[in-house]
């Protein structure tokens, strides 16, 4: 017999989690910010593990390897996708820490922005008017980033992310752990003997282009944001040490400053992700749509309208309390549509059981 492993997992807030997934394909991940603890992780669609305990028919063998949803991947770890509109939190935290902007830095969003002859759209497209960056985050403006994408360049972009842990693999003791992809200059033209565009820098500041994540990268990274700059290993098992990485070269003001973006998110009238508020506990957070096919328009929240392997995949991580915060969760649903209908309310349901667990009052929870 082999020792015995005690994981960091939670199982009542893992059933929570696979419960408000559901069978949508995708994956939670629930973890502690200060720690890298991870309390859930959830990947679906699953499969009967005990199949594997006695031998297995062709029959029962084929019909998981042929599933087209793909069962016996684990998406939290080995999922790549863009991150959309969440990666404006890197963006941001890169312009405010290389001084291009402060929190009252304005643009002006008319719902499109143009670069030579090219015109990047705004989500909105009748724009969002003059916005700073609290209100450019809350409402996920993307001329607002398009402008910093520009500005900043995907020299200092690709950089910085690779700094805070992205484009390689977490370190968590599970192997076959996806790395995603940071692009720079150099891959671009390695791979595709092609220089960089400006044009890519735009698209890359709001999450698009060559860029790729895992569902844990992105709770690894922003758990460093909103925890006061400390970039922490993810561990599965109890017994492992933690495991500080190191320090972000961000400023505690401009930490604080964008945790303040992130509460925003959720607590402002024009936040995309005001429809999880609660007034039980403080949440912040950033949606995400990660665009997977050019051309289709939906007229529905889900994108039902859309064939299912042409809508956009859904994000949303979200953290509580904003300001001390105990339980980092991110979710991505695969062709979910938008995030903040479609991934953030699961977001608030394992929030809310982690609350619900603990037994915690009303003014403790704040």
């Amino acid at each position: 017999a082999g020792e015995d492993v005690t994981l960091t997992i939670d199982k009542r807030l893992q059933l929570i989690a696979k419960q408000s997934l559901g069978e949508k394909a995708g994956a939670v991940v629930a973890i502690v910010p200060s720690t890298g603890e991870v309390l859930a992780m959830v990947s679906s669609p699953q499969y009967d593990p005990t199949v594997f305990l006695t031998p297995m028919s062709s029959e029962i063998w084929r019909s998981i390897i042929d599933n087209p949803m793909h069962p016996l991947e684990n998406r939290a770890i080995r999922g790549v996708y863009s991150p959309g509109s969440m990666f404006k939190v890197v963006t941001a935290a890169l312009a405010l820490t290389s001084g291009f902007i402060t929190p009252d830095t304005r643009y002006f969003c008319p719902g499109s922005f143009s670069l030579g002859n090219t015109v990047f759209r705004c989500w909105r497209k009748e724009g969002h008017g003059t916005v700073d960056l609290i209100s450019a985050m809350a409402q996920s403006c993307d001329v607002y980033f398009y402008n910093l994408g520009e500005r900043l360049g995907n020299e200092r972009m690709s950089s910085f992310s690779l700094e805070l842990g992205l484009g390689r693999t977490t370190g968590i003791e599970l192997v076959d752990e996806s790395a995603g992809l940071i692009a720079t200059d150099a891959w671009k033209r390695k791979r595709f003997k092609q220089p960089w565009q400006r044009g890519e820098s735009v698209i890359t500041a709001i999450g698009q282009g060559f860029t790729l994540t895992t569902p844990l990268q992105i709770a690894k990274v922003m758990s460093a944001i909103v925890n006061g700059g400390k970039v922490m290993t993810p561990k599965i098992i109890a017994s492992t040490p933690e495991k500080p990485e190191m320090n972000l070269n961000i400023s505690k003001p401009n930490l604080r400053i964008l945790r303040e973006c992130l509460r925003a998110v959720v607590d402002s009238e024009r936040g995309t992700a005001r429809v999880i508020k609660d007034p039980m506990f403080s949440i912040g957070g950033k949606t995400g749509t990660a665009q997977v096919a050019r051309g289709y328009v939906s007229k529905l929240p889900d994108e039902a309208d859309i064939p299912y392997k042409l809508r956009d995949h859904a994000w949303f991580f979200g953290f509580s309390p904003v300001d001390n915060p105990e339980i980092l969760v991110v979710t991505i649903v695969e062709h979910g549509g938008h995030g903040a209908s479609i991934a953030a309310p699961t977001v608030r349901d394992v929030i809310k059981g982690y609350y619900y667990l603990k037994g915690l009052s009303n003014e403790q929870i704040r």
